[in-house]
C-alpha cells in the first residue's frame, strides 16, 4: 500500500515545481524578473521536480 501522506506532499512538490519552470521565464519575459533570478529558480524548480516526480508517478 502507498503511503498517501509522501504520495501527496510529493505531488505538491512536483507541480509546484512544474509552476516553478514555467512561470520566471514568462517573467523574464515581461521584464519583471532578471535572468539571475529566473535561472536561479527554474535550477531549484528542476532539482525539487526531480526529486519529488518519482515518488508521485511511480507505477505500481
Amino acid at each position: 500500500m502507498q503511503n498517501t501522506a509522501i504520495h501527496t506532499t510529493a505531488k505538491v512538490l512536483g507541480l509546484g515545481a512544474l509552476v516553478g519552470t514555467i512561470l520566471p521565464p514568462a517573467m523574464f519575459m515581461l521584464q519583471m524578473l532578471p535572468l539571475d533570478t529566473m535561472q536561479a529558480i527554474m535550477l531549484v524548480a528542476a532539482v525539487v521536480w526531480f526529486g519529488a516526480a518519482p515518488f508521485w508517478m511511480k507505477v505500481e
